[in-house]
């Protein structure tokens, strides 16, 4: 069952989210269909380009010595939220097949709806040593100057790695790209590996706050659990924005016991739940996610990391930095 106050004891949570998938085609409501026979291309399909937002103009607040921005301090406390995902991998299906190319549309439009807020805080580092704490935060506001952090996404904060005067990644200039490898000395640069056993939840949820993932049973989040992430950030200069890459695994049986919808519920609210079948207690409209993957199988990589049938999840990504560190949502 779902509940706006969340559920307490979630390990890193994320914010991913899936837009509304029309169904000019005669395809199922919120159904990805199955790739075309013999070719891993969608033909039309449209991808939309980037909105990535190179140059924020909210100023940044932070507690270093360089929280203006300035090249050479230290901005920490900040929190950056992407602004751009592109899939290049879901599966054993790589980011040109149709499910992932009309996952990573629905995403960016989530983005801009600020129906997904996947944020980023760098809380603190130590250049010398060469490490810093990460923070991954579910975002909750219509616009990035009323950003707040879902109170169960606070959770505890991570060590990575930390590299000052080395840039891995930057922005990309291809049409349906966020974020391409770089080699430069002008940023800084993060690396982040969590084992299997840490679970990053993605979770997003629709302006009524319906959430578009729900668990039948509620013993988890309402969020799609992703493990073995692991994730390069690098900043601009002034450190107001970053470029990366994420990879992550989703478990099959996971994704069977997950009732998702595509961006929108087809119920009249949160409120609105099924009373019977597998999604019974979750919103209307939501299907168990490894309906929604119909045509996507297990990959390997993921299935050896985790021991048992798993999707392999990558994609690049962009954000910005947000004008303050955001606190707990009251």
């Amino acid at each position: 069952m779902i509940d706006r106050a969340f559920l307490a004891g979630v390990s890193v949570v994320w914010v991913l989210g899936a837009v509304a998938c029309t169904n000019g085609d005669g395809n199922e409501p919120n159904v990805l269909p199955d790739p075309p026979a013999g070719s891993s291309s969608t033909g039309s399909t449209t991808v939309n380009p980037p909105t990535t937002t190179q140059n924020p103009t909210l100023p940044v607040t932070g507690s270093g010595s360089g929280s203006t921005g300035s090249a050479g301090g230290d901005p920490t406390p900040r929190t950056y939220r992407f602004d751009c995902v592109d899939i290049q991998m879901v599966g054993d299906a790589d980011g040109t097949v149709i499910q992932a190319q009309l996952l990573e549309n629905t995403w960016r439009s989530d983005i801009d709806q600020f129906k997904l807020n996947i944020m980023l805080e760098a809380e603190s580092r130590d250049a010398e040593a060469g490490e810093a704490m990460l923070g991954i935060r579910s975002g909750v506001g219509a616009e990035a100057a009323e950003m707040c952090a879902q109170a169960d996404t606070i959770t505890d904060l991570i060590p990575v790695t930390f590299t000052e005067g080395e840039t891995r990644w930057g922005p990309a200039s291809a049409v349906g790209e966020c974020s391409v490898p770089a080699s430069g000395s002008d940023g800084s640069s993060y690396a982040m590996e969590l084992p299997p056993d840490r679970v990053v939840y993605i979770y997003s949820e629709d302006n009524d706050v319906t959430p578009f993932n729900c668990t039948p049973d509620g013993g988890t989040p309402d969020a799609v659990p992703v493990r073995a992430v692991r994730a390069e950030v690098s900043t601009n200069a002034t450190e107001t924005v970053v470029w990366g890459t994420l990879t992550g695994c989703l478990l099959e049986s996971e994704a069977e016991t997950l009732c998702s919808c595509l961006g929108s519920c087809s119920g009249a609210g949160p409120d609105d739940l099924q009373t019977e079948g597998v999604c019974a207690g979750c919103p209307v409209g939501g299907t168990p996610l490894a309906v929604l993957l119909g045509g996507v199988n297990p990959s390997d990589n993921c299935s050896t990391i985790m021991g048992e049938p798993a999707f392999d999840l990558r994609l690049g990504f962009s954000g910005a930095a947000l004008p303050h560190v955001p606190t707990a949502c009251g």
